[in-house]
């Protein structure tokens, strides 16, 4: 909520949207990768405008992977907001 009210100031389209979940889980690497760290994925499931989206970021970091997870999501609300402004 904290951060709804921050970011609605800038963003209200942020308004309409209902977060619905947010999971982090383990997740293995493909070959390319020469690590052995542990991979974490991050998936947000929210609806905006009616329409159920789901954002899913992977990294090493489980606060990155929720990071880049969240600002793909608040990228899609802020391009839906301005595609229904143009229609």
């Amino acid at each position: 909520n904290a951060l709804r009210q921050v970011l609605s100031e800038k963003h209200p389209e942020v308004n309409g949207v209902e977060f619905d979940g947010y999971k982090i889980e383990a997740t293995g690497f493909s070959k390319r990768m020469h690590s052995t760290a542990a991979g974490v994925e991050a998936k947000i499931t929210t609806t905006i405008n009616g329409i159920e989206v789901t954002s899913i970021a992977r990294g090493t970091s489980q606060q990155r992977a929720g990071e880049h997870a969240f600002d793909d999501l608040l990228n899609c609300c802020i391009l839906e907001n301005e595609r229904n402004k143009a229609a």
